[in-house]
């Protein structure tokens, strides 16, 4: 999946919508929608940015990062440690930078349920634990995969 979540970001970074206000259409075919293909056309066949190689699966981009043979590639956050510890990426070799436009972004993308015959305290503990498990407390997310590393 190198496209759905990164193509429905790059529509909110550009200040569209994926879906109307009342939740029953899909709304790509917006001019925010077409920007953003646009600009994925321009940086293949106008100036070459993104080269030829195309259609690439996730463990191919992981690689070619590690390994120095990639500039750049769009990503979330948790392909930073996988790049160091399964591609011999070093972090210090990698950064990050804003998607274009900074209108507004999409977080997210992992879903956690919890039973409904629960207790409150359940919920409570397991609240905790994503707390724990996700995040690094003052620094944020990113921090708690680096100093796993």
């Amino acid at each position: 999946n190198q496209g759905g979540w990164h193509f429905t970001a790059s529509i909110y970074s550009q200040g569209g919508a994926v879906v109307s206000e009342d939740g029953k259409k899909a709304t790509v075919d917006t001019p925010e929608g077409k920007a953003v293909l646009q600009n994925l056309k321009d940086m293949r066949w106008r100036d070459n940015s993104m080269g030829a190689k195309q259609l690439l699966i996730i463990n191919d981009t992981l690689q070619m990062m590690g390994s120095g043979k990639l500039g750049m590639y769009l990503a979330a956050p948790d392909n930073v440690p996988r790049i160091v510890k399964e591609a011999g990426g070093k972090y210090e070799d990698l950064a990050f930078a804003p998607m274009p436009g900074g209108k507004g972004t999409l977080m997210g993308g992992d879903g956690y349920m919890f039973n409904k015959k629960a207790t409150p305290e359940q919920i409570k503990a397991g609240l905790k634990w994503l707390e724990w498990t996700f995040l690094t407390p003052g620094q944020g997310y990113m921090n708690n995969y680096a100093r796993a590393a």
